[in-house]
């Protein structure tokens, strides 16, 4: 849907000419407004909000203050800049903010969501959002409005942004342009999207980008992720007493192997360094393999991503979040776990 630093509606490319040129007509916009080169990803744009090159991030419905790698230069960045935040939460990230914008949640706002198997569903809303707190959409209208750019964001309600979107991918492979607002769900595409398996290239083939990748040596690998009843940075299932039940602090899953190596038993400490930071957690037995460490990122009391450093794919931009080379130290003497970088 364009949401991405190098997309355009309908899968179209902001480095492809007759992308823009055709967004370009659509909106009805100045031509080669639409600049032919991809903005930075977020670990991207961090350096330049340290070097005071980006001056203001507006941030919406996620806390990078909690999920980004290399946590000690994001605060860094952010306190750089002018921070808004647009959320229905208070989130690590709001803590920083100079502005905070007070979003409606589901169930407060009507609008339509695609799932990952291609289905459109109609959510809608059946309670008012509390005190000034409005739709994401109507959020970005007010503003393009002060800004002088009411035209171009004329719309009355999600229907309308609905029907504008059927227009823009019409042709395309995931061409709306057939489905009607008042009769979803509905899922666009055939049953399966490449029935006669050829992919829409040239060759008919998908494109593999396989990318180098340095190995680095470690006795211990930390990964990092969500765990399975929790999402993201938990700001609204973290809240859940059933979802919570077993997991309510923080904790490093080990094998019993490598803890009975350090010293440590279950929900004793054990101290986690890496090049980037240092955190403590309790350590928990897991079916994990022998040399490697879990620790969930979300919980704000211990951000695991201080751990994490922010060195990306240079294809997918992708930060490295689950390779970590670390030292751990329970209660015997420290025990190196890590390698010279």
């Amino acid at each position: 849907m364009g949401y991405l630093c190098h997309g355009l509606p309908g899968y179209r490319d902001v480095r492809s000419a007759s992308d823009r040129t055709f967004m370009e007509v659509f909106w009805g916009i100045e031509r080669g407004s639409i600049k032919d080169a991809p903005g930075p990803t977020i670990t991207e744009a961090l350096e330049l909000m340290l070097e005071g090159r980006i001056k203001l991030l507006w941030v919406v419905c996620t806390n990078p203050a909690l999920t980004l790698p290399n946590l000690n230069k994001v605060w860094r960045a952010l306190e750089r800049v002018f921070l808004v935040v647009q959320d229905a939460y208070w989130t690590r990230t709001c803590e920083l903010a100079n502005l905070v914008l007070p979003a409606a949640q589901m169930g407060e706002k009507q609008g339509v969501m695609t799932g990952s198997d291609r289905t459109i569903s109609l959510c809608e809303k059946f309670s008012e959002p509390p005190g000034e707190a409005k739709p994401d959409w109507l959020i970005f209208r007010e503003l393009a409005h002060r800004l002088g750019y009411g035209r171009a964001f004329d719309y009355e309600n999600t229907q309308d942004i609905f029907e504008e979107l059927k227009e823009a991918t019409r042709g395309r492979l995931c061409d709306y342009s057939a489905l009607s607002y008042e009769n979803l769900p509905a899922r666009w595409g055939r049953r399966w999207l490449y029935e006669d398996f050829d992919f829409p290239t040239e060759s008919k083939r998908a494109r593999m980008h396989p990318t180098p990748y340095f190995h680095q040596t470690a006795s211990v690998i930390l990964l990092t992720g969500r765990t399975k009843n929790q999402w993201h940075t938990m700001t609204r299932t973290g809240k859940s007493p059933e979802l919570l039940k077993g997991e309510e602090n923080p904790f490093l899953l080990l094998h019993p192997e490598d803890a009975r190596e350090l010293g440590v038993e279950e929900e004793e400490f054990v101290f986690i360094h890496s090049p980037w930071g240092s955190v403590g957690l309790k350590v928990k037995y897991g079916d994990i393999k022998v040399g490697h460490a879990f620790a969930p990122f979300g919980y704000g009391s211990a951000p695991v991503n201080l751990l994490t450093g922010d060195g990306i794919d240079p294809f997918s931009k992708e930060p490295e979040l689950k390779f970590t080379p670390v030292l751990l130290a329970g209660t015997k003497e420290a025990v190196s776990h890590g390698s010279e970088r």
